[in-house]
């Protein structure tokens, strides 16, 4: 429904005067207009843009300009509009970003090929670099705790997997009770979350719960129970981690916080 109202609103902007401007919808797949992207060092992010019939597409260039302080820094030649647009007059254009070691504040420039170079759009992506998950695995495996994963859907598990992290799955449901030395994570909608959190004990073990379709404002939510804790997430995490590195970046701190925070595996 929001990439209609865009478009529409795009489209009679069109109609009523002529536009100078590329009219940027939004990263590929994600559908929130957001004040600024991400992407992970070294991959790939689509935008999507609608051209304006007064513009010639030929004559469109886009650029990488690395941000720094007051500065920005052109990464690499500007690179063409070459894809054709879609039915709707929506075209893809797709990005790859460089290796860099560190985050990284990218400009995303649409501008005219001739000098001087007009500015057509703008969008602003923070390129993230590959995060590193060895030590955590080396601590799962060698100290513990033992990680437990529940959900409907696979993709916690298929993650943790992807990057040697031992855990075993619970399947579709939390444990009733969560041991000692273990750290339990996992998705569960609100309503099966309200039948079952009250029925829950610990014996000093911790939960990680994501709850993305809750009514609760979108955060982390961390209460003490017993000796460990449980973390309510009610943010799109697990949805986010096929392509925006934020995601991962928040899964990456909340496991590595709760890995810190637990005694180690019993002998």
């Amino acid at each position: 429904m929001k990439t209609a109202v865009l478009l529409c609103m795009g489209l009679m902007a069109i109609a009523s005067m002529p536009a100078r401007e590329v009219i940027l919808l939004g990263a590929q797949d994600v559908r929130d207009p957001v004040p600024q992207f991400a992407v992970t060092a070294g991959g790939v992010l689509t935008f999507e843009v609608l051209i304006p019939a007064s513009l010639d597409r030929s004559m469109i260039a886009v650029g990488l300009w690395q941000i720094s302080g007051s500065l920005t820094l052109p990464l690499g030649d500007p690179v063409a509009v070459t894809e054709p647009s879609d039915v709707h007059g929506i075209t893809p254009v797709r990005l790859e970003f460089p290796e860099l070691e560190r985050k990284t504040r990218v400009l995303v420039k649409f501008t005219t090929k001739d000098e001087p170079r007009t500015i057509l759009g703008l969008a602003q992506v923070q390129v993230h670099p590959p995060l590193d998950w060895t030590p955590i695995a080396r601590k799962v495996k060698k100290e513990g705790p033992r990680l437990l994963v529940f959900g409907r859907n696979a993709t916690l598990l298929d993650f943790l997997k992807a990057r040697e992290i031992e855990c075993a799955d619970n399947g579709e449901n939390p444990p009733g009770q969560l041991d000692r030395d273990t750290l339990t994570l996992g998705s569960i909608s609100t309503k099966d979350w309200e039948e079952r959190k009250d029925r829950i004990s610990t014996d000093g073990g911790s939960l990680l719960v994501f709850v993305s379709d809750s009514d609760a404002l979108p955060g982390v939510h961390r209460s003490p129970a017993g000796e460990g804790a449980i973390t309510k997430i009610t943010l799109p995490v697990l949805a986010m981690l096929a392509n925006d590195p934020r995601g991962e970046d928040l899964l990456f701190q909340l496991i590595e916080q709760h890995l810190h925070s637990a005694p180690a595996a019993n002998p």
